[in-house]
């Protein structure tokens, strides 16, 4: 029997100028087989007061499905993989190799298509992605991320994910050696003529790549020399964020003031949803067809402190600028934004997660306890539609491989780029 310090989760990266794999500082992972059997309530002719609800039921197509819980490192691998694998990429899986224990290991992979690099699509055209034969059903899918954080806390992030096919590495395939040999063939998909076996996981050791994330030789905790010095940041902890609810007055994006003063956060989250769907036919294989992805759905929190309290949603900070006949003072000339300053990117830019287009959904701001901070609670609904055009330029978005200039739609949740 194994302890929960000896899991691992590795997805899929570009690293080096090759596929490779890149562990998570994963907190829990609940990627496992659905069953969900299909039950029978046919009528039967039970005896008197002694009738079961189902008595016969029959096997339905499977998929693999759960989540991964993890602490966001101040890596631009990691940052990078979150934002094309969950938003930019999304139609595309990822390779993984998921074990709970160090002796049941299991691979989700190949990924569903190869191009010259996972961050950049180069000019854009249909050539850059390419499905390979027998791939196109195998990897993990991204059904959406949420991130977050709060006061005394981490940077914590979930990726739910789906997949219709894996294969695993058991106590009789020596997988504790290092993730070494011959998978076991998933049963359920063994007669579908499309799927390659993935015979190849390459040789990496448990040992080795258990703690590391940007830096495997390293301790833990990275050396200060290497961020100028800095007080270390590997978690990302709550005070290296800032966020901000932004407005638009005609000339600048600026951040929502009480009396000139800026209002500060508390805690933040921003949830992100792929509506994914999974297409199950009839084609004489108990496993699924495929993965497509639905519209995007973002939601989101920010709790927010002003020593002259917060605006209220409707009438603005009272000066009679707004009212409920114009309620634009926080819809739809507002954004909302999180940034995280500096990484190990080299550069010590900021990265920003922003939700370009908002609407407050609720506004919690009633009386606390006696020894509560009164702070100000708001709901956020991210839309789409707004455009580099009139994007906030301190975001400085260029999405990798799309056309159209300023014109672009953007998607109703961006990452910058690492």
């Amino acid at each position: 029997m194994a302890m929960g310090y000896q899991g691992l989760a590795q997805i899929e990266i570009k690293r080096d100028g090759t596929l490779g794999f890149v562990p998570l500082l994963i907190e829990s992972s609940s990627i496992n087989l659905v069953l969900e059997p299909i039950y029978s309530e046919a009528i039967w002719g039970a005896g008197w007061y002694n009738a079961a609800t189902n008595v016969n039921y029959a096997d339905n197509a499977v998929r693999y499905e759960g989540g991964l819980d993890f602490q966001l490192q101040a890596s631009a691998n990691i940052w990078n993989l979150i934002r094309d694998w969950c938003i930019e990429y999304r139609a595309l899986s990822r390779a993984a190799r998921i074990t709970p224990d160090a002796s049941w290991v299991y691979f989700y992979g190949p990924s569903q298509a190869t191009r010259a690099d996972y961050n950049d699509l180069g000019d854009g055209t249909s050539s850059d992605i390419v499905l390979n034969q027998g791939k196109g059903r195998m990897g993990l899918w991204s059904q959406g991320m949420s991130l977050n954080t709060s006061v005394g806390n981490f940077v914590a992030g979930t990726i739910n994910a789906v997949a219709l096919f894996r294969q695993v590495l058991g106590p009789g395939n020596n997988a504790p050696s290092g993730f070494t040999g011959t998978p076991w063939a998933d049963p359920f998909q063994q007669n579908d003529p499309d799927l390659r076996t993935f015979n190849d996981p390459g040789d990496v050791s448990y040992i080795d790549n258990r703690f590391g994330l940007s830096k495997p030789n390293q301790p833990l905790n990275p050396i200060h020399s290497e961020y100028n010095n800095q007080p270390n940041f590997d978690p990302i902890p709550y005070w290296r964020t800032k966020s901000y609810i932004k407005r638009f007055d005609g000339a600048i994006w600026d951040p929502v003031k009480i009396h000139g003063l800026d209002s500060e956060t508390v805690e933040w989250s921003v949830d992100l949803t792929n509506n994914t769907q999974v297409l199950y036919t009839c084609r004489g294989v108990r496993g699924a067809s495929a993965v497509l992805q639905g519209a995007i759905d973002v939601t989101g929190s920010v709790t927010m402190y002003n020593p002259y309290g917060l605006p209220d949603p409707i009438f603005g900070d009272g000066s009679g600028a707004y009212n409920e006949f114009n309620p634009y003072f926080l819809a739809e000339n507002t954004e909302f934004t999180v940034e995280i300053v500096g990484t190990d990117t080299g550069s010590g830019d900021n990265l920003t997660i922003a939700l370009p287009a908002i609407v407050l959904e609720s506004d919690d701001y009633g009386i606390r306890g006696q020894n509560d901070v009164t702070n100000r609670t708001y709901s956020i609904k991210a839309l789409g539609g707004r455009s580099l055009a009139n994007l906030d330029p301190n975001i400085a978005y260029t999405p990798d491989g799309y056309v159209g200039g300023t014109d672009l739609s953007l998607p109703p949740m961006i990452m910058t780029s690492a």
